[in-house]
């Protein structure tokens, strides 16, 4: 963020400034997770009776819908991400919401978009 905070303090054009603030929207919206995450990790290692609930997770669903939001991002920067799901996996069974965050952490942070085999 203080990148583009940096790169703001520069003469830009008007959409250049568009898009640095949606970065840095994005980016606080991801340290707001991260955060988030933390504490729930937190809690978690405090308190033995909050427990996280498992759901069915059928991949060949969950994940390109999960990985959606990432689509404009790879093929902005002309990278690949290929999503190759055998059509008889099996139902996993997870926290759902804990599964988004690993694989959104993932994501967010590749250099480069890897193929993605379930």
């Amino acid at each position: 963020m203080k990148v583009m905070i940096q790169m703001l303090q520069l003469p830009t054009t008007p959409e250049e400034t568009q898009r640095y603030l949606k970065l840095m929207e994005a980016e606080c919206d991801r340290e707001m997770e991260l955060i988030n995450d933390l504490l729930d990790l937190q809690r978690l290692q405090t308190s033995p009776s909050v427990s996280l609930t498992s759901d069915a997770v059928l991949l060949q669903e969950w994940l390109p819908w999960t990985i959606e939001p990432f689509l404009v991002r790879i093929q902005e920067r002309q990278q690949i991400l290929k999503l190759n799901l055998p059509s008889d996996l099996p139902t996993l069974f997870s926290n759902s919401n804990s599964l988004e965050r690993i694989l959104i952490e993932l994501l967010n942070n590749r250099p480069l978009a890897k193929v993605l085999d379930a």
